[in-house]
């Protein structure tokens, strides 16, 4: 599946996220926080990773948006964000938006 979604991504792709709380899978009656990554382009889309977040900072979601991009071979095509605006993700500084820019090498 990840080698065909590889041979057919177009040059620019969409990196989509949101945090969400969902049931643990280690513990009943447990939540806990996972970050869906989604890429998308044109038509397609394509789930690339769920990663359990233990912070929520701004800092841990782009460390886990920036694994997940290696992980896919997509660091030369990411190029539009899209998330919702709240302070940990579009902040100035630490925002998560603001961190993965910076770890690009453009």
């Amino acid at each position: 599946m990840k080698i065909d979604f590889q041979n057919e991504v177009q040059d620019v792709v969409t990196l989509h996220w949101d945090g969400k709380l969902l049931p643990a899978l280690s513990a009943r009656k447990s939540k806990e926080e996972r970050l869906p990554i989604v890429i998308s382009y044109g038509l397609k889309k394509q789930l690339i990773a769920v990663p359990r977040l233990y912070n929520s900072t701004g800092k841990e979601q782009a460390q886990a948006f920036w694994k997940a991009i290696l992980d896919w071979n997509l660091e030369d095509k990411v190029q539009i964000l899209c998330c919702d605006i709240k302070a940990l993700n579009i902040g100035r500084f630490n925002g998560a938006c603001a961190l993965l820019d910076q770890t690009f090498y453009r």
